[in-house]
């Protein structure tokens, strides 16, 4: 090859990988100026959530159906889709609308954003499938959190102040009971948050006059600026249905992406999208863990602290005591935890410092009385015993295997609470 063709091959793949470069950096998400542009007729000054993109990325936590392989692997390939699908009432009608298309073919040239948000949704989507169904709600709304929060119920916009799985506002949140206090904010809770929200649409639905797609739109930018629309459609003698309305930017993108992604959902093979798998089986299971600390919690049931943060984003704080009774587990680890939980209650019923209640006097009059034995009184320590904990021990029955109190086997093992874990270790002196 002469000089002058090595340098022309040079330029002509120069040339190509600068267009590859501007190809990949044009990919982004249609706007509403794109989709269909028209007058923004609502006030800017007004309280409104911010729409934002959330493209959600591998964390590598055993939440996602591709980490949790044991969970997912007899799960047969979309099998929450069916039910899903049998259930989409809004995007049928809607579906060859220009801008759903627009969106439904931006969906499909970035499978990787799909399959992120799907991934995110795993813990979550099941509840809030079943909540959905128990409310006779068209299944699109199962689908609306992705547009939401990309199903991530700790994320927060900062523009607004809204939280959680469905974005919700504080004033929305108290105005539908989600308890909000300084250790817990019910709008990241995900039972809170969804009960909330699907009464909170409801509502809505019924305030439109059953229009479905007014009712999603005003969810996201209030139902004053769809109202303001309406009016501004009637006294120009214009059609008041949801596509002919200026509405926002935002909201007028809102709306057919969520159609896009029920067409995809109910399509999948005619637009050449793969759905990632989805259980149809719970995940999540409520737990009693009244005066327990998540920290607590994760010990009895053998998790990290981490993973059953992000299954409780309410909870605020990992070592403060729970006030609100319950905490939501994988339910693979619901068995263990209560195996654990009663274990410690046995050991603390069989202690040798109870209280007991004694009848005295009349009927109604009960006494409590405090029934201690005294402490085995042991001479200076000879010599040091390893018990290793076996499945089922107690403090109580280990203290009576060696004739020493509880108190003190808590002392030298620097214990600061009756838990044990079968395999642990215990130090008993022996006099």
């Amino acid at each position: 090859m002469t000089y002058k063709m090595l340098k022309i091959c040079t330029l002509l793949l120069t040339i190509l990988f600068i267009l590859v470069v501007g190809i990949t950096a044009c990919v982004q998400y249609p706007s509403a100026e794109e989709i269909g542009g028209g007058l923004s007729y609502a006030n800017n000054d007004m309280d409104r959530k911010t729409y934002q993109t959330v493209i959600m990325k591998s964390t590598g936590s055993s939440l996602a159906p591709q980490n949790a392989q044991a969970l997912y692997s007899a799960v047969d390939k979309g099998t929450l889709w069916v039910p899903i699908r049998a259930h989409l009432l809004l995007s049928a009608r809607e579906e060859n609308q220009p801008q759903v298309q627009k969106q439904i073919r931006w969906f499909a040239k970035n499978p990787a954003y799909l399959k992120d948000m799907i991934n995110q949704a795993a813990p979550y989507i099941y509840y809030v499938y079943a909540q959905v169904r128990k409310r006779d709600l068209p299944t699109e709304l199962v689908l609306l959190p992705i547009i939401e929060s990309g199903y991530n119920p700790s994320a927060t916009n900062s523009s607004s102040g809204a939280a959680g799985l469905w974005q919700l506002m504080t004033s929305t949140a108290r105005g539908y009971g989600v308890h909000q206090d300084r250790g817990f904010d019910g709008r990241r809770d995900i039972y809170s948050s969804t009960n909330a929200a699907l009464n909170y649409l409801t509502y809505l639905r019924g305030f439109f006059g059953g229009d479905w797609l007014l009712a999603i739109a005003a969810y996201d930018t209030g139902e004053g600026n769809v109202q303001s629309a309406i009016r501004h459609n009637t006294q120009q003698d214009k059609s008041t249905h949801f596509w002919a309305l200026p509405l926002a930017s935002e909201t007028r993108s809102y709306i057919p992406r969520l159609l896009a992604l029920a067409a995809i959902v109910k399509h999948p093979a005619k637009y050449g999208v793969n759905l990632p798998p989805v259980s149809d089986k719970p995940y999540l299971e409520l737990v009693n863990a009244e005066r327990m600390s998540l920290t607590r919690v994760a010990k009895l049931a053998g998790m990290s602290v981490t993973d059953l943060k992000e299954l409780n984003p309410g909870v605020k704080s990992s070592s403060a005591v729970i006030k609100r009774g319950q905490l939501a587990l994988p339910i693979d680890r619901v068995a263990l935890y209560k195996q654990q939980l009663a274990s410690i209650s046995s050991a603390k019923a069989g202690d040798d410092n109870q209280l007991v209640l004694k009848q005295a006097g009349t009927k109604d009059r009960v006494q409590l009385v405090n029934k201690k034995t005294k402490p085995t009184t042991l001479g200076n320590p000879a010599s040091q015993q390893i018990h290793l904990v076996k499945s089922g021990d107690t403090l109580t029955r280990i203290a009576k295997q060696y004739h020493v109190s509880v108190k003190k086997i808590q002392a030298w093992n620097k214990l600061d609470d009756d838990f044990l874990k079968p395999g642990e270790k215990l130090k008993i002196m022996i006099s």
